[in-house]
């Protein structure tokens, strides 16, 4: 396996790919935060934006349907926009919930779509087939020996039909957990990894949907069965299978080692655009710890590990979630949590920002050919258990928190259509979302605050912060709350612990065990130290909400907002424990 390794890696060095895939379920978008999002890559040097906005209704809902000339000058404006930045624009289709694989007419309107897109300057694409049933129609498998057979005949056809631009194809099975019956045996990947042209790139999310470690061993094995180093979709940073969680910490748990055995990363970030500055700027940096894709075996002149042992190393020695990092003199280039103090210097400044928040509601759109059943959030009420994302991830949701996979009922189908004028709230008619008193922070922020706010923008400059004014330990302090989905930061951590061991001492303080007074004193100290902890996070809180980016702090306040009300519930409990 090995030597097969090798040699796919000795193909023509390509440029490395290293970006964002708009590819989550639920609000997409706006035209502006995209534009915005361009320049952060161009600034940070990642190169590449696929736009696959999952609940975008002609990415994947209505897909066939060709766009409208105002549709047409909005995407048109973003490919300029990628361009300008230097930063290449992939165009995603994502057909396979309807889609007829020996249908003519089928095959021909995936083709004039893409074709569409190529007129308004794309030259880059995608074909993605996840979250679908892996069944073939009755009248595909007349046609088509296997589900993969179809797909990957429909894609090589189109690839070929657009001149072979630059291609990318996700599979049905894009994880080693979806493989049947494991990734070394699928027959599904074996017919991707031998038919799929070699041209066109293959999009894998790791061993699980949200994977807590990618290592070599895993992606020799991957290489080994597509027939080419996949390109790895990493939902480290996805939120949009949890409303209740947010991810503010660092590329974390791959090793810049893997880098010589992927084609790149496309990040999958948290749906709530502003609060991707961290996870963007972090894989930016791990993206540059090995930019010659030199391997570790090369790096002192000899071997020393192989590829399991290194693995292993590096598992035992920086365990995602630790404490510190810990250098070793196999690996001293990317140090995640170095990686985050570096990445939170240059948010924080983005906390200044004047930026004002979209008081919209993305366009509705019906279709009179198309009846999906999409639930609120992950818009995927038309799959099995079995084709759920969430299914075998390993995720280790908050003790104190309620069941993270909460999700509302089922409400009215919507489609969104990102590219389309928005509609104000104003405007908001029955066929609207109803809105949640405080799911969009106003602008219309009162004189006092905003006087307060312009009072004190020389403090951030003279490193002379005061009480009112946001500080860069404010947000370090957020990041350590929403971290990453298998990990709290220390000080969540602390604030945990804390609570546990009051809860579990709590009879020190209780009736006639009052007079161990050693003891009491222990626990009221506790107690004391968790309430502070409580304070310094409603306080943070309170300059959370008088910064200038007010688009910043609609995205964050829904978060803030139930992590204060769950902390806070949790110090009146303790003080009534103390009682």
């Amino acid at each position: 396996m090995t030597g097969a390794t090798d040699e796919l890696d000795n193909r023509p060095q390509e440029k490395f790919i290293y970006g964002v895939v708009e590819g989550f379920y639920g609000i997409p978008w706006t035209t502006e935060q995209r534009k915005l999002l361009f320049s952060w890559l161009r600034k940070m040097g990642l190169t590449t934006y696929m736009y696959a906005p999952k609940d975008d209704c002609k990415h994947r809902a209505f897909w066939r349907e060709l766009y409208s000339v105002e549709e047409a000058e909005n995407l048109t404006g973003l490919i300029e926009a990628t361009k300008e930045h230097n930063i290449k624009f992939v165009y995603a289709l994502s057909p396979g919930l309807d889609i007829t694989f020996s249908n003519s007419k089928d095959v021909q309107a995936l083709k004039r779509k893409l074709e569409q897109v190529s007129t308004f300057g794309c030259e880059s694409y995608a074909l993605l087939f996840d979250d679908i049933e892996p069944e073939l129609s009755e009248a595909d498998r007349s046609v088509f020996q296997s589900f993969a057979y179809a797909q990957v005949s429909v894609t090589n056809e189109v690839f070929e039909h657009l001149g072979q631009p630059g291609f990318f194809f996700c599979p049905t099975e894009y994880c080693s957990s979806r493989a049947f019956p494991n990734l070394q045996s699928s027959g599904y990947l074996i017919t991707v990894g031998n038919k799929l042209l070699p041209g066109i790139e293959v999009l894998w999310t790791g061993s699980k949907v949200v994977t807590k470690r990618v290592t070599i061993q895993h992606l020799q094995e991957v290489t080994a069965v597509l027939k080419r180093p996949p390109l790895l979709w990493d939902n480290i940073h996805a939120n949009d299978y949890d409303p209740r969680r947010l991810f503010l910490g660092p590329y974390d748990g791959r090793s810049p080692e893997i880098i010589p055995y992927i084609r790149g990363v496309l990040t999958n970030p948290n749906c709530e655009f502003e609060m991707n500055y961290v996870a963007l700027h972090t894989l930016s940096q791990w993206s540059k710890s090995n930019a010659d894709r030199v391997k570790k075996d090369i790096i002192f002149g000899k071997e020393l590990l192989s590829p399991v042992a290194s693995d292993i190393k590096l598992e035992t020695e920086c365990e995602l979630g630790s404490d510190e990092d810990i250098p070793n003199s196999f690996d001293t280039r990317y140090q995640p949590r170095r990686a985050l103090e570096c990445a939170i210097t240059e948010w924080f400044i983005e906390f200044s920002e004047g930026r004002q928040p979209q008081l919209v509601y993305p366009a509705l759109v019906q279709s009179p050919n198309v009846n999906l059943d999409i639930s609120p959030m992950l818009n995927m009420g038309n799959l099995s258990p079995k084709t759920h994302p969430l299914k075998d991830t390993e995720i280790m949701f908050p003790p104190v928190c309620v069941d993270p996979i909460f999700l509302q009922p089922p409400m009215k189908q919507i489609a969104l259509n990102s590219l389309a004028p928005c509609m104000p709230v104003s405007e908001k008619n029955e066929s609207t979302v109803d809105m949640e008193p405080m799911d969009f922070v106003h602008s219309s922020a009162s004189e006092e605050n905003l006087m307060q706010m312009e009072m004190c923008s020389d403090c951030n400059q003279n490193n002379d912060v005061c009480d009112r004014c946001l500080s860069q330990e404010d947000v370090s302090l957020l990041v350590d709350f929403f971290y990453l989905p298998f990990d709290h930061g220390t000080r969540g951590v602390k604030l945990l612990q804390e609570l546990h061991w009051l809860k579990l001492n709590a009879h020190l303080v209780m009736g006639t065990m009052k007079q161990r007074s050693a003891e009491v004193a222990e626990w009221l100290q506790k107690a004391e130290e968790f309430h502070a902890g409580v304070e310094k996070i409603s306080k943070m809180t309170d300059r959370l909400v008088r910064i200038k980016n007010r688009s910043l702090l609609s995205d964050l306040y829904p978060y803030l907002w139930d992590l204060l009300g769950i902390l806070e519930t949790c110090d009146a409990y303790v003080k009534w424990l103390g009682i």
